[in-house]
């Protein structure tokens, strides 16, 4: 007996005043949390214009991507039916950092920054695709993994991660100001047409990556 299952599109929208279950804009999830949460491989995420965070206080959290060959798309305006439907520029869709909002200009030195999630994202899995998003103000300036790559944190079991249409923008880290990867298995990360502003590290403040021996 051989069984097929169909991908499955998830609803996210911060301004959803429906049943928010993801199944519809209508009835979309108003967290991305909770949309993450829910997926299983091969679902596919949409998401709304906005600003979405992964805590209203915990810095220690992040969007964690656990779950093989799930994509995320943003640059919605909530009525699409269709991907190509959406156009990305005019409806921005940010995952950031600055969990209680108080950040302002790209001062890296100032208290309010002390708050903000070590890592906006964190992908454990294989097959992830994000595309759509700014990924914003994430401060990486903890001890060991979190001084890792405060915008997105690639973890050494993730494999063949596909970026696509990104932004990210003002993120902090000792190793990795936006990205970071560390490399124990034989792959590797496609980034297209993405772009890395007023990111700020010690080693590497766009892009650090790191690959084990004999890889």
């Amino acid at each position: 007996i051989t069984a097929t299952f169909n991908k499955m599109e998830i609803y996210v929208n911060e301004n959803a005043t429906g049943n928010n279950d993801g199944t519809t804009w209508a009835d979309a999830y108003t967290s991305l949390q909770d949309a993450i949460n829910n997926a299983v491989s091969e679902d596919v995420i949409w998401v709304a214009a906005g600003t979405y965070k992964s805590s209203v206080s915990d810095r220690n959290t992040s969007f964690n991507l656990g779950v093989d060959n799930v994509k995320i798309y943003g640059g919605f305006n909530g009525t699409e039916t269709t991907l190509s439907q959406r156009i990305i520029l005019s409806n921005p869709t940010i995952l950031s950092g600055d969990l209680n909002g108080d950040d302002t200009g790209v001062d890296f030195t100032t208290a309010t920054r002390n708050d903000n999630s070590y890592h906006v994202v964190q992908i454990t899995a294989d097959d992830i695709v994000i595309d759509g998003f700014k990924i914003e103000n994430g401060h990486a300036n903890g001890s060991s993994s979190n001084a890792y790559g405060g915008g997105l944190y690639i973890l050494d079991t993730a494999q063949d991660v596909v970026l696509k249409n990104m932004e990210f923008n003002n993120n902090v880290g000792l190793t990795g100001g936006a990205l970071r990867v560390y490399y124990n298995t034989n792959t590797s990360a496609k980034i297209e047409n993405s772009t890395f502003n007023n990111n700020v590290s010690r080693y590497g403040s766009g892009l650090y990556f790191l690959v084990n021996n004999n890889r």
